[in-house]
């Protein structure tokens, strides 16, 4: 009974701190994208932090996880491909991006798995400018980066696997799988249909010691009946992997769950999944004390 009252407590106090941060941190911005309900949303001092249950595929086994999507808006050098500092000083040279950080947790027998993705997408022009992608494991970890310019993507990638090494090279411009995640919030119009060139995301090509490419992919949408609500489904099916986002129909587009189905080394093809548990809006990169931890318990997160 104390230990029930005690987590009602807590909640309540959260929500209260919630509130507070928010009305606290909201804001005039001054941005190029004619949409006033996006500016009023995405503009308000605030990220947007969401929780999923994840089940993921690794060597031919499912395993139990974390994932969760951080989206919050940025003023971005279209120079340097980095968040502005001082933007107020360097206007020229400013962007606004809506970025995203994906990061799923979880194990595998003994040792733990930690990936995370970074998209960052010009919100006037729905372009992604840059994304990258990070494993870490205890075998060791593995990095790619790629950032567009006049000549398409370049993309390099760092991986402690011989076979792998160091690379540098230049693709074509093609729509990234990654930037489907930020365009899915934008505006998901601007995801093209049909039959498209894609460079595949950048932690697949990790995972599966890949090398980055463009391959075809059949690109589809439709309304649909998943986890009895109804949503919008986008599928992106490549030659061995399908992937499948289920989202809000109308804006803000929240991203409620996704299932990728894939073999590896030859198995039987299984399919990761994720569902949204909660999600705040609330500016996470001042909630840094050690009073604030209690924000992972309201996040439900599992993986410790």
């Amino acid at each position: 009974m104390y230990a029930y009252k005690k987590k009602f407590i807590f909640i309540g106090i959260g929500l209260v701190m919630l509130i507070g941060l928010g009305s606290r941190l909201t804001h005039k911005v001054e941005v190029g994208f004619k949409d006033n309900k996006f500016n009023a949303h995405w503009y308000d001092g605030n990220a947007e932090v969401s929780s999923y249950e994840l089940t993921q595929n690794r060597y031919g086994k499912l395993r139990q996880g974390d994932a969760v999507l951080i989206y919050v808006t940025e003023d971005f050098s279209k120079s340097k491909h980095v968040k502005l500092d001082r933007p107020d000083q360097d206007k020229k040279d400013a962007i606004k991006v809506l970025k995203l950080n994906s990061t799923k947790e979880f194990r595998t027998g003994i040792y733990p798995y930690h990936l995370m993705a970074s998209v960052f997408t010009e919100v006037e022009k729905a372009k992604t400018v840059k994304t990258s992608h990070s494993v870490q494991e205890w075998c060791g970890h593995t990095y790619s980066q790629l950032n567009r310019d006049k000549n398409g993507y370049r993309v390099r990638g760092f991986s402690y696997f011989q076979s792998e090494g160091d690379t540098d090279e230049v693709l074509a411009d093609a729509l990234l799988e990654d930037e489907v995640w930020t365009l899915l919030r934008i505006n998901p119009n601007s995801i093209p249909v049909g039959r498209q060139n894609i460079i595949e995301s950048g932690l697949i090509n990790r995972l599966h010691h890949k090398k980055p490419g463009i391959s075809e992919c059949i690109i589809s949408k439709a309304d649909t009946l998943w986890e009895a609500r109804q949503v919008a489904r986008l599928t992106l099916q490549m030659d061995d992997r399908k992937l499948v986002i289920y989202s809000e129909k109308d804006f803000p587009f929240t991203i409620y769950g996704w299932e990728e189905s894939y073999a590896e080394h030859g198995g039987k093809v299984l399919t990761s999944k994720a569902k949204l548990i909660r999600q705040f809006r609330l500016p996470y990169w001042k909630l840094n004390d050690l009073t604030d931890s209690g924000w992972r318990d309201s996040l439900a997160l599992r993986y410790r």
